[in-house]
């Protein structure tokens, strides 16, 4: 993982040296300035979270959300091994005379919501819900169940007619019935994508790697092509460099 001090960006294949948490600017070309605000981008991702969880509750929640994330095991039964692990760990603690009024008030805060583990593992994406059209695809702002409208209104021009589609449907969840979205569009927030990115595995070392085009002419990838090489931008330099 790159350093928490520092995060290398390479744009227009040109090094900049970024420190965390300042405010940097990066221009694409002279004419497309891009702000970039370094912390929004990866500030999140160097938040220790063992910093703010007990560390015998974060072991029960990684275990939860391993179950639940990578071997597909159902939501109630997650809930089934949180309230199990918390009668474990309040045994044990029992059994060593370190359990405290304490101790027991923060295990049963666990609780049997497995939506809350991922929550405080921030493995939540940054996304945004919209309700699509299954007509016209025309996309409507989800924050909450009843925020959208129960047709599609989008006109193609000013005197045509409303798409009219109807953008909900029913369906009966254990005997109860609710409405739910025909379609939806979830949108990844980019700097939160962008955040993930940077942040992953040998990130840094593909941002520093040479793309310069091959000596003996084999091309093995997008950047050995020589088109990319002799574009210019609008300073009159080479784009790649």
């Amino acid at each position: 993982m790159p350093g928490r001090e520092s995060m290398t960006l390479l744009i227009q294949q040109r090094q900049v040296r970024v420190p965390s948490g300042r405010l940097t600017q990066v221009c694409f070309n002279s004419l497309h300035p891009y702000t970039i605000y370094i912390t929004d981008c990866i500030g999140s991702h160097f938040t220790l979270i063992r910093d703010d969880i007990n560390p015998i509750i974060l072991a029960i929640y990684v275990v939860v959300a391993v179950m639940l994330v990578i071997s597909g095991v159902s939501e109630s039964t997650c809930g089934f091994l949180l309230k199990g692990f918390s009668l474990v760990a309040e045994l044990c603690l029992s059994q060593t005379e370190a359990l405290t009024d304490q101790s027991r008030r923060l295990l049963r805060g666990i609780g049997t919501d497995s939506r809350h583990v991922i929550r405080s593992l921030k493995l939540t994406p940054d996304a945004r819900s919209y309700v699509c059209c299954p007509k016209c695809f025309a996309c409507y702002p989800q924050t909450s169940d009843d925020s959208y409208l129960d047709k599609c209104i989008y006109k193609k021009t000013p005197s045509s007619k409303e798409c009219g589609r109807k953008l909900h449907k029913v369906q009966k969840i254990k005997q109860t019935e609710h409405s739910v979205p025909m379609r939806r569009f979830i949108y990844h927030e980019f700097k939160e994508w962008l955040g993930e990115i940077l942040c992953r595995p040998g990130m840094e070392d593909m941002l520093d790697h040479d793309v310069s085009p091959n000596k003996d002419g084999t091309m093995q990838d997008i950047w050995d092509a020589l088109g990319l090489h002799d574009l210019v931008g609008a300073d009159g330099k080479p784009f790649m460099c």
